[in-house]
Order: structure tokens, then C-alpha cells, then sequence
């Protein structure tokens, strides 16, 4: 009886050593589901990460859109002035050539005047 009450002594010895080895380390599945829990919020840092690139994305889009229409008025403000300013310098212009051709012609007709020709050949202005 000795003998087996030494084997059962020894016996509870290795299950002691393995209880107290096993509290030592642990458990596989309390460090999978860290890692779970780690990766979940990763996860989920990337999502709203990308939700706001998106929202930035499409902010920007809209503040292209608006730039875009807003060049776009002011080139046609831009060009219609530009044909209006055409329009006034040609018309100066013609002016001042008409004013210029009457001077003209009041100068020469003047000379003849003066000089005693007639003004049969020039024509009125």
C-alpha cells in the first residue's frame, strides 16, 4: 500500500507541476481574442478613415464644380467685354478717319478757294 500511495503522491506532483505550468501561460484563446478585438478596431479605424477621405473626396468635387462654373462665367464676362472694347476702338476709329477725311476735305477746299478753283470734282461730304 505504500507503493501506491507513493504513485498516487507522485502522480498528484505531475498534475500539480502541469496545473501550476498551465496558470503560468496564457490561454491560446484569451490571446486570439485580443487579437480579434486589436484587428476589429484596425478595422474599423480604416473604415471611418476611408469614409472621410470620401466625404473629403466629395467635398472637393463640389468645390471644383463651383470653381469650374464660376471660371467659366467670368471668361464669358471676360470675352464679352473684350468684343464690346472691339467694338467702341473700331467705332473711335472709324470716327476719327471720317473727321480726319472731312478736315481733309474742308482744307482742300479751302486752297481752292483761295487760289480761286472750283469745287466741281470734289464731291460733299
Amino acid at each position: 500500500m505504500d507503493e501506491r500511495i507513493r504513485n498516487i503522491e507522485q502522480d498528484m506532483a505531475v498534475v500539480h507541476h502541469r496545473l501550476n505550468t498551465l496558470e503560468d501561460t496564457p490561454p491560446r484563446v484569451n490571446t486570439l481574442e485580443n487579437t480579434v478585438t486589436q484587428l476589429r478596431t484596425q478595422v474599423e479605424n480604416i473604415s471611418q478613415n476611408i469614409t472621410d477621405i470620401k466625404e473629403s473626396g466629395d467635398q472637393l468635387h463640389k468645390d471644383v464644380t463651383g470653381l469650374r462654373i464660376e471660371v467659366r462665367r467670368l471668361f464669358t464676362i471676360g470675352a464679352t467685354v473684350a468684343v464690346i472694347a472691339s467694338l467702341i476702338v473700331g467705332a473711335a476709329k472709324l470716327y476719327e478717319t471720317t473727321l480726319s477725311i472731312q478736315d481733309k476735305h474742308q482744307s482742300a477746299k479751302e486752297l481752292r478757294s483761295e487760289n480761286g478753283q472750283s469745287d466741281s470734282g470734289i464731291p460733299e461730304p
